[in-house]
Formats: structure tokens, sequence, C-alpha cells
């Protein structure tokens, strides 16, 4: 049994490295030092990345790793050769805050969950 339905899957099909029309920044911590963990540092600034709603795609959600219960708002999907994982803090140009809930592979991109965090 297919884990997507036949419209799923052609909506994903849609998204080729060439089909990415937003941009955001990564932002990581550095590695810990001394028990203390310093302030967020830029990663990658203008990423291009697909944004959508994670309420359009549950199925999608529920296959990436690490996400478990975590609250999930957005489902972003980056070029293969991004380096996103569990943890960072996605940024775009208006100001909008995600932290990345779980990131996996899928097909040829990278799908992260994310959440919004609250100012």
């Amino acid at each position: 049994m297919p884990i997507l339905s036949a419209a799923q899957l052609a909506l994903m099909r849609g998204v080729k490295s060439d089909n990415y029309p937003n941009t955001l920044d990564v932002y990581r911590a550095p590695a810990v030092s001394a028990s203390k963990r310093g302030s967020l540092a830029l990663l990658y600034s203008s990423i291009l990345c697909r944004r959508w709603p994670a309420a359009r795609s549950p199925k999608i959600v529920a296959s990436i790793p690490d996400v478990a219960g975590a609250r999930v708002d957005e489902l972003i999907f980056f070029p293969g050769s991004a380096d996103v994982r569990r943890g960072d803090e996605l940024r775009s140009a208006s100001g909008q805050k995600l932290k990345v809930e779980g990131a996996g592979v899928w097909q040829t991109s990278i799908a992260v969950a994310a959440s919004l965090v609250q100012p």
C-alpha cells in the first residue's frame, strides 16, 4: 500500500531543483564548549526552498524522522545539496523564524518539518 495518494505524489514530483520560489537564511548554533552554547550564527544566506503548510501533506510529515510529536507548521523542501539539520533556525526576509523539528531525504530534495517560533 503506498504511503501517499496519487495526487500527493504528482504534487511532489513538481518539486525540482529549478522550481524553488522561496529563499530562507539558515542559522545554526556553534558546537557546545564548556557546557555552554553560543548564539546562533548565519550558516547560509538566501538558500532556495519551497514552502507550504504541513496540514496539506500530513503523510509526508509523518515520514520525516525525528518529528515524533512535535508541532509542525510548515513543510519545506531544499535542494539535495543543502545542509539543513534538526535544531537549525530558518529566517525569512520578512523576519519570520522557524525551528527545524526534523529533516530527511525526499526523492531529490531535503524535506524539513518546521515549527513557527512565536515572537
